[in-house]
């Protein structure tokens, strides 16, 4: 049996049917659905840690039984302020000037989300796998200090390294990744 780490970042989206939903994501989903199926995978999830919220609903909703990397904070004042300016956001988004001190509350407390959960994981979980599979983004840093994993990633499009129509640093930055 293989232990693996699918980052299920992108399925996040999952909860709603708007243009995230993309290609990438019925992609992403696909490689999910049938890794769970397959008896000689064992899998562990991992979220982004800025998206801890929306993680911890999807934990709750779509993989009770799967094992996440991520420890999730039983109470935070963060994620109670976070959730706070998306309910305001959302319902005042049709107003441009009034949205932005709440858009610029989201971002704050995400970064410090991400600031404060990028390295809470449990350890065994990590310490036992063989995988970690990204079948979107990038291989977080923090994770790719673990020896004990190899590292896999979907490259999903191609043409930035074939075309012109980007600049070098961002074709450097896509060579990069890869």
């Amino acid at each position: 049996m293989i232990n693996v780490i699918y980052d299920a970042t992108v399925l996040l989206n999952m909860t709603k049917k708007d243009s995230t939903r993309s290609g990438i994501f019925f992609c992403v989903k696909n490689v999910y659905d049938e890794m769970i199926k397959n008896p000689d995978v064992s899998l562990s999830l991992y979220f982004a840690p800025e998206h801890i919220l929306s993680a911890m609903e999807f934990m709750n909703i779509y993989a009770k039984d799967i094992p996440c990397i991520n420890i999730f904070p039983k109470h935070s004042f963060l994620l109670f302020i976070n959730r706070f300016f998306w309910k305001i956001h959302t319902k005042i988004f049709a107003h441009k000037y009034l949205r932005l001190p709440f858009s610029l509350g989201i971002v704050l407390s995400q970064d410090a989300i991400r600031f404060f959960y990028k390295d809470k994981y449990r350890k065994e979980l990590v310490q036992n796998s063989h995988v970690f599979f990204s079948p979107a983004k990038e291989i977080p840093k923090s994770i790719r200090r673990y020896a004990n994993l190899r590292f896999f990633t979907i490259l999903h499009d191609a043409i930035p390294l074939l075309s012109d129509y980007m600049g070098r640093i961002e074709v450097r930055n896509h060579k990069r990744l890869i």
